[in-house]
Parts: C-alpha cells; structure tokens; sequence
C-alpha cells in the first residue's frame, strides 16, 4: 500500500487516538489500585481511531470497532441508558 498524505495523516489519527485510549486504560488500572474514581475521557480516543480508519480504505468496514477499543467509550455506552433514564424522570417530575 502506497502511503500518501490521506493515509499519512490516517495513521497519525489512529495513533494519537490510541494514546489516549491506552491512557484510558491506565487510568482504569489506577482506579482499581487505588480504590477511588478517576475519570476518564470519553469518545475522544475512539473518535480518532475511528476518522482515521475512515480515511484507510482497507479499514473502513471496521471503523466501528474503535467504539469497543476505548475504555472511556465502553464506560459511557454502558452507563448512557441510566443516564437518560433519570434525566426523562427528572424532566417530568418538573412539568
């Protein structure tokens, strides 16, 4: 595969977004030793992993894949339905 600059500027998509998806995992290890919350950086590193494999057409059927790679992302898909759950309650318990 020939690299030209979409590609180039592909592959340093994916690796700033899997530093900050390692980053996310570090800090979920750091949870774990410390027993306190630490936050971690949603959507951020899985957006970029999944532009960059948009940009890569041999990668751009797995795009989707990025979601699951970010632990930032996996955490807020799983707690979003709570989420929004207690936010419609809220929102009626005020009409």
């Amino acid at each position: 595969m020939k690299i030209d600059g979409l590609v180039g500027s592909a592959i340093a998509l994916i690796v700033i977004g899997a530093l900050i998806s390692i980053g996310n995992w570090f800090i979920l290890i750091g949870r774990i030793r410390s027993k306190r919350f630490i936050s971690t950086v949603p959507i951020l590193g899985a957006l970029f992993i999944a532009v960059g494999m948009l940009f890569i057409p041999k990668t751009r059927g797995y795009f989707f894949v990025a979601l699951f790679v970010d632990f930032g992302t996996i955490e807020l898909l799983y707690y979003l339905p709570g989420i929004i759950i207690r936010e419609v309650r809220a929102s009626r318990k005020e009409k």
